[in-house]
C-alpha cells in the first residue's frame, strides 16, 4: 500500500504469537500492525432470480417512503457523481448500466483485485476486468445506480466504478479490501460503497482506519451494518465501525414483488390474475397450463381433505385453509407441483414459504376461476418465461419496520452504529444477465448502496466533490443522519425500534438535499456510565435566505436490556421498555431559538441516565431531540447511551467454572495427571465459550509454579514461567488449524473445545515436563500489561 492516506504491506506469519507480533510492532518503521480480518457479503439468504421487469403494471419501487421518487421528479439524478463499489464486481453488459465497460460507458473504470478463480486463502491474480461472477456486486450497484427506466436506482445517472474483491464465491480478506478502498479513492471516487463486513466488531481495524482517512478527504464512505441481528446487541460489523464513515441498517421494503398471468376461460372470458409465489420467482411453467379445479373445490382445503393428485403441468386451485401452512404443505407434497391458494375473502396478501411450489391469489380472482369451473368451463393460464415482475403494496406488520436480520450496535467502544437505515428487505434489483438479469435479495448489503445513492444525489445537488471540498463527506454524513425518521420494532407493535439497531431511522432524501437546516454533530454518543458524557453542544446552521425559528422537543425511544437476566449472557432478542424511569431525560439551553439566514447557533443539551432500570442488564437507551422549524423543516439529533459498564462485561462466567479444563471429553484435569499426546489418548483441553467480544484471548502453557505476579505482556517463551501458546488441532468454529492467541474475537456463546496439538503456536514440539494451562481474555478497553484487566484462570498442574 503506497498511498498518501495509508502506507504499509500485508504479509503472512508462520507463527503469529504475541512475541513475534510485538517485535514487528516495535520496529521504528511500524506505526501499527493488525491481523487481517476475514470479510463476507452480509445478505439474508440467497437471491431469487427473475427473468425481467416490465411496464404494464405499477413499477416496483422502494423510493416513495424515502422521498427519492420526489427527488427524481425534481430532476435530481446524481449525474456525473462517481460511486465506487467494493464488492464482487459488476455485470457491466446489463442494459441498466449502459451495456459496456470503459471510457464512454457509465461503468468507466474498475479493477479485479483477486481474479475469478480466487478462493479464500488462495492467491490473488488481479486483472483489468471487474466482471461479476457472483451476482452480489451487480445487485448492489443496481440499487444505487440502475439506469433502467422501469426500475431506476437511487442515482440513475451516477457514474459507476467497480473494484472486485470477491471471486465467484463469498469470502475475502481485509488487505485486499483496503487496497480497493485506496484505489477507488485515488481514482476519484466521490462515494465508496462497501456491502461487506466482519463480525469482529472492533473499531481498531485497518479497514476502519482507511475509511476514516478517506472520509476526512471528502469522499463519503458507506458500509453495511451486517446481518447478525439474531446475535443480539453489541454485535456490529468491524467494517462499518470507523469514525465518521456511515453505517447502514436495513428496513423492510413496502411492496411485494408479484407477477401477472392471464387466465382464459372456454366461455370466452379472460382475466389478469396477480400472484405472489413462495420463492418470489415467476412459475417455471412455460406456455398454457390448465387450472385444475376439483369437484366441490370451494369447500376443500389442504388442511384435512384427501385431495386427488394433479398433473405436474397443471395448477391446482384450492382455498387457503385455516391450519398452519406447514400442514397444508405436507398434505400436498407428492400430489401437486404447482398450486394457487385462493386467499380467504376479506384478507390481503401474505407470503407462503413451503416445499411445494405454491403461490397466493386473491379471493376475487379465485372466485372467478371457481365460477367458471362450476359453469362447466375450463380455465387455462398463459405462462411465459418473461412474466413481468410488478409491485403490490405490502399490508404486513413488517412493512417499513427494521428487519430482524439487521445487526445490532452499539460498538464495543460505546458508539451508535448503524447511524441510519434504508430499504434492504426484499429488494428487486439487477442481476447477472446470464441468470436472468434481475433478482430479489435481502440484507444490509442492499440498504448500503441505497444510502450511497442518496449521497450521490446530495453531491450532485451541491456541485459535486470539487465544490464541497474536504468537508463534503462530513456534511453529507450528518445531513443523512439528521434526516432519519424512527421506524418501529420488528415485533409488530407500535413501539419504536432501538437506536442501537436502526440508528436515526429511515433516510429522507428530501431533507438531505433540500432542507436549509444542517446539524453538527447529528448523533450524540453518551457512552456508558463509567465514561458518561452528559453535556453536548450542537451547531445548528441555516443555509437558507430567511431566518428560521426552531422549537426544541425530546422524543424518547425504547430502552433495550442487553442482558435480560442480569447475568453475563447477552439476550439474542433483548427485552425492551419505555416510559418514565426507563428512558433518558434531557434539558435544553433553549426551548426555542432563531437562526438567521447563513448563520450558525449553538444548542447545549444535557442528558440524565434512566433512573430505575438496573445497570446489571446493561441497558442501551436512546431517542432524539427534535428541531421543528417555522418553515416546516423537522430535523433530529439522535442520541444513545449505555447504563452500566462495558468494561465489566464478562467474557467467561468464571463463577460457574468457565473455562473448564478437561481431560479429553470426560473428566476434568486432575493434579499430576500424565498425558502422552499419543493418538487415541486423552489430551488436556479447555471447554469454553465467549460471552463478550474480546480484543485478545488465549490458552497458554505455563510452568506449574506460575503466579499472576509473573504476568508480562507480550509473554516471552522461557521467561516469567510462561512457556508457549496452544496450537489447535482445528478451530472449533471454522475447522481451520489455528494458533493462539486469537485477536478481535467476536462473541460466541456456544460451548466448544480447544483441542491442542503436541506443538506450541510457534511450531516447536512440546517437551516433557510439568505444565498448567493458562486461559486469559482481555476485557473491553483493558490494558494488556495489567493482569487485573484480564479474565484469567489456570488449570491444575499436569505432566506431559
Amino acid at each position: 500500500f503506497d498511498s498518501e492516506l495509508f502506507h504499509g504491506a500485508s504479509f503472512d506469519l508462520d507463527a503469529a504469537d504475541n512475541q513475534t507480533v510485538a517485535s514487528i510492532q516495535a520496529l521504528d518503521e511500524v506505526e501499527r500492525i493488525w491481523q487481517a480480518a476475514y470479510m463476507t457479503t452480509p445478505t439474508d439468504g440467497s437471491a431469487t432470480v427473475l427473468s425481467s421487469v416490465g411496464t404494464k403494471y405499477t413499477a416496483w419501487s422502494p423510493h416513495n417512503d424515502t422521498k427519492v421518487a420526489k427527488m427524481h421528479s425534481l430532476g435530481y439524478y446524481g449525474e456525473d457523481v462517481v460511486i465506487a463499489f467494493v464488492d464482487s464486481g459488476i455485470d457491466y453488459t446489463h442494459e441498466a448500466f449502459g451495456g459496456g465497460f470503459g471510457s464512454g460507458f457509465r461503468v468507466d473504470k474498475g479493477y479485479d483485485l483477486v481474479g475469478d478463480n480466487y478462493v479464500v486463502g488462495g492467491e490473488y491474480i488481479p486483472d483489468e476486468d471487474p466482471m461479476d461472477c457472483l451476482g452480489h456486486g451487480t445487485h448492489v450497484a443496481g440499487i444505487a445506480a440502475s439506469g433502467d427506466d422501469y426500475l431506476p436506482g437511487v442515482a440513475p445517472k451516477a457514474r459507476i466504478r467497480s473494484y472486485k474483491v470477491f471471486g465467484c464465491g463469498d469470502g475475502t480478506y481485509e488487505d485486499v479490501i483496503v487496497a480497493a478502498f485506496l484505489q477507488a479513492y485515488e481514482e476519484g471516487a466521490d462515494i465508496i460503497s462497501a456491502s461487506l463486513g466482519s463480525d469482529r466488531g472492533f473499531a481498531d481495524t485497518a479497514t476502519a482506519e482507511v475509511a476514516t482517512a478517506i472520509q476526512a478527504k471528502g469522499a463519503l464512505v458507506v458500509i453495511a451494518a451486517g446481518n447478525s441481528g439474531d446475535m443480539g446487541p453489541f454485535y456490529s460489523s468491524s467494517g462499518g465501525n470507523g469514525f465518521e464513515s456511515t453505517t447502514v441498517g436495513s428496513v423492510q421494503a413496502a411492496d411485494w414483488v408479484a407477477y401477472n398471468v392471464t387466465a382464459t376461460s372456454s366461455s370466452g372470458e379472460s382475466r389478469d390474475i396477480m400472484y405472489i409465489s413462495n420463492s418470489l420467482l415467476q412459475f417455471t411453467l412455460d406456455g398454457p397450463a390448465r387450472a385444475n379445479v376439483q369437484e366441490g373445490a370451494r369447500d376443500l382445503t389442504a388442511c384435512d381433505w384427501d385431495l386427488e393428485s394433479v398433473p405436474s403441468d397443471e395448477v391446482m386451485i384450492i382455498p387457503r385453509g385455516t391450519c398452519l401452512w406447514q400442514v397444508q404443505d405436507s398434505t400436498l407434497i407428492g400430489k401437486a407441483t404447482n398450486v394457487f391458494y385462493v386467499q380467504t375473502e376479506g384478507l390481503d396478501w401474505e407470503y407462503i414459504d413451503r416445499a411445494v411450489y405454491p403461490a397466493l391469489i386473491l379471493y376475487d380472482d379465485g372466485d372467478w376461476i371457481f365460477t367458471q369451473a362450476e359453469s362447466g368451463y375450463d380455465v387455462t393460464f398463459a405462462f411465459t418465461h418473461d412474466d413481468q415482475a410488478i409491485s403490490i403494496p405490502r399490508e404486513s406488520f413488517i412493512n417499513g419496520r427494521i428487519n430482524d436480520f439487521s445487526s445490532w450496535g452499539p460498538t464495543l467502544d460505546g458508539r451508535m452504529k448503524p447511524e441510519i437505515s434504508a430499504p434492504g428487505g426484499s429488494i428487486l434489483s439487477t442481476w447477472l444477465t446470464a441468470d436472468g438479469g434481475w433478482a430479489v435479495y435481502s440484507g444490509t448489503s442492499m440498504a448500503t448502496p441505497y444510502i450511497s445513492g442518496v449521497g450521490a444525489l446530495f453531491f450532485g445537488s451541491r456541485g459535486g466533490h470539487a465544490a464541497l471540498g474536504d468537508g463534503g463527506a462530513k456534511l453529507a454524513h450528518e445531513r443523512i443522519i439528521a434526516s432519519g425518521k424512527p421506524v418501529h420494532h420488528e415485533d409488530g407493535t407500535d413501539n419504536l425500534a432501538s437506536v442501537a439497531k436502526q440508528g436515526a431511522g429511515l433516510v429522507d432524501a428530501e431533507k438531505v438535499l433540500l432542507y436549509s437546516t444542517s446539524i453538527s454533530p447529528a448523533n450524540l454518543n453518551l457512552n456508558d456510565t463509567v465514561n458518561f458524557k452528559g453535556t453536548h453542544q450542537v451547531q445548528v446552521t441555516n443555509s437558507g435566505d430567511e431566518a428560521i425559528t426552531y422549537i426544541v422537543s425530546h422524543e424518547a425511544g425504547s430502552t433495550i436490556h442487553t442482558k435480560g437476566n442480569g447475568d453475563a449472557w447477552v439476550s439474542f432478542e433483548p427485552p425492551y421498555s419505555a416510559g418514565t424511569g426507563n428512558v433518558a431525560e434531557v434539558s435544553f439551553s433553549s426551548e426555542s431559538f432563531t437562526v438567521g439566514a447563513g448563520e450558525t447557533k449553538t444548542l447545549t443539551l444535557t442528558f440524565t441516565e434512566p433512573e430505575t432500570i438496573s445497570a446489571s442488564m446493561l441497558p442501551v437507551y436512546g431517542g432524539s431531540v427534535v428541531l421543528a422549524g417555522d418553515n416546516s423543516e423537522v430535523m433530529r439529533i439522535t442520541y444513545m447511551g449505555i447504563k452500566g459498564s462495558i468494561y465489566a462485561s464478562d467474557i467467561w462466567e468464571m463463577e460457574r467454572g468457565v473455562p473448564l479444563y478437561m481431560s479429553g471429553y470426560g473428566d476434568v484435569i486432575e493434579e499430576g495427571h500424565e498425558y502422552t499426546f499419543e493418538e487415541g489418548t486423552p489430551v488436556p483441553q479447555p471447554y469454553f465459550n465467549i460471552l463478550w467480544s474480546t480484543w485478545e484471548f488465549s490458552f497458554d502453557y505455563v510452568h506449574k509454579d506460575w503466579q499472576p505476579s509473573d504476568w508480562t505482556y507480550p509473554p516471552v517463551a522461557g521467561e516469567n514461567n510462561w512457556i508457549g501458546s496452544f496450537r489447535l488441532v482445528e478451530n472449533p468454529l471454522s475447522g481451520v488449524v489455528v494458533d493462539f492467541p486469537q485477536q478481535q474475537y467476536p462473541r460466541w456463546p456456544n460451548g466448544v473445545y480447544a483441542t491442542p496439538q503436541a506443538f506450541f503456536a510457534n511450531g516447536s514440539r512440546i517437551e516433557s515436563g510439568d505444565y498448567r494451562i493458562l486461559g486469559r481474555a482481555l476485557r473491553t478497553g483493558g490494558d494488556a500489561n495489567n493482569i487485573g484487566d484480564w479474565q484469567y484462570k489456570a488449570s491444575d498442574w499436569f505432566r506431559i
